[in-house]
């Protein structure tokens, strides 16, 4: 199925960018409470401050999106370029085997959700939405021409199994994730994990995490039909980070991240930052942008006070002073003036504030591009596997891994 785009969209990605003109939000990233495919809020937000939003996802998300925008304001939204609708067939998974025995293993894979191309799903999706068949059909081709399929690359597998197999970074990860979502628990110090291969792409994973112990607390803001603390459950963070990175990376843009999956983010990008200082210059670190002057549009429109409808207003009149952020660095006063700029005599002045963060890589320059300009052995004496190579290049190509930060991290690990 072919797909048309604004010439606003062509300019957008062909452009070397710079902070605010693109973020990727990908379904099935960050691992959101239960029931949340995807934050409407947060969706609502990127696209006040960036110049191109990514949203990607399976049939799921395209009925979530129909449902709670309607189907008209999301067909403006993607028509208009206010974002980009990219259908997945296909998804990142750890599966477990022979679960709970002294054979279990864990194979990270991507796994095709049969028969659901493209065109066979905005039919029957927006038919579900509108509850009749035929005007399902007269809707799905009026957004033919601005959906496209995205195939996960066949690296997200490879560099996925990587990252599991990488023992420093797989300990600091799981350390991570393990604070991030039960902080009463006492975890073990040191956090021991040993890695088996165990054929075909599987490995066994032993560590001293006592999960029982770990469950505890979490059980009290989790329920146990949502998700349990285990080994493959910490494995399908490092999994789902991995194809927020991979896919970002494609789309150059910036990645939208809960306060938990921004964590792992830092630890996996920071690794890699760290091996590639010992040959350059410094290369850049996450720092914390904090904007404390903006209004609560998310929780107005999670709470369904305010409606996406009521928001595209506020897109319409934005356009002029969205091109004050295009290729612009990173600056808080740049922020706070283009801000008050778009929301000034609007409903929005009228909502709470609240604090807004981006976590942004700066001094970020010339040093990483040096490494990959120089001669091979300078890379290849890093000690990077394939996987990390692939996004220090990326890096070193322009992309900035800046996050835009949902949330409290309250919110995602209560119910």
């Amino acid at each position: 199925m072919a797909r048309t785009v604004s010439s606003r969209w062509r300019e957008g990605a062909a452009r070397k960018d710079g902070m605010f003109e693109g973020i990727c939000l990908r379904e099935g990233s960050s691992f959101r409470p239960a029931g949340a495919l995807l934050d409407i809020g947060a969706l609502a937000e990127a696209m006040l401050f960036y110049q191109r939003v990514h949203v990607v996802g399976r049939a799921n998300v395209i009925e979530h999106l129909a449902r709670t925008c309607g189907v008209d304001v999301l067909l403006e939204l993607v028509r208009d370029g206010y974002m980009s609708l990219e259908y997945y067939p296909d998804y990142p998974v750890v599966l477990t085997e022979d679960q709970g025995t002294p054979t279990e293993r864990y194979l990270p894979t991507v796994v095709r959700i049969g028969h659901w191309e493209l065109q066979n799903v905005l039919p029957e999706v927006l038919s579900k939405v509108t509850g009749a068949t035929g005007r399902g059909r007269r809707a799905a081709r009026r957004f033919e021409p601005y959906v496209t399929s995205f195939i996960h690359s066949p690296e997200v597998e490879v560099h996925s199994g990587l990252d599991c197999r990488d023992a420093p970074y797989l300990q600091t990860a799981l350390d991570v994730v393990l604070h991030q979502l039960a902080p009463e628990h006492e975890h073990p110090k040191p956090l021991r994990i040993e890695i088996q291969e165990a054929g075909e792409g599987r490995i066994r994973l032993a560590t001293n995490i006592n999960f029982t112990a770990a469950n505890a607390p979490y059980r009290k803001r989790v329920p146990r039909s949502n998700s349990s603390l285990s080994t493959a459950y910490l494995l399908a963070h490092i999994v789902s980070l991995r194809a927020d990175l991979d896919t970002a990376a494609h789309f150059n843009a910036e990645l939208s991240m809960t306060p938990i999956s921004g964590e792992l983010a830092k630890a996996k990008l920071g690794s890699i930052l760290d091996r590639a200082e010992k040959s350059a210059a410094r290369i850049g670190r996450f720092e914390d942008l904090i904007f404390d002057d903006v209004h609560a549009i998310r929780e107005a429109i999670n709470s369904g006070e305010r409606s996406m409808g009521d928001f595209l207003e506020v897109l319409r009149k934005s356009g002029r002073f969205r091109e004050w952020l295009k290729g612009r660095e990173a600056d808080a006063d740049l922020v706070k003036e283009y801000y008050r700029a778009v929301t000034r005599d609007r409903w929005i002045e009228r909502l709470p504030a609240k604090t807004t963060r981006f976590a942004v890589v700066s001094a970020f320059g010339a040093g990483l591009a040096a490494l990959f300009a120089g001669p091979a052995g300078v890379i290849a004496g890093l000690g990077l596997g394939v996987a990390d190579t692939f996004l220090l290049d990326r890096m070193a190509r322009g992309w900035r891994p800046n996050q835009f930060v949902e949330g409290t991290l309250k919110e995602f690990i209560s119910e």
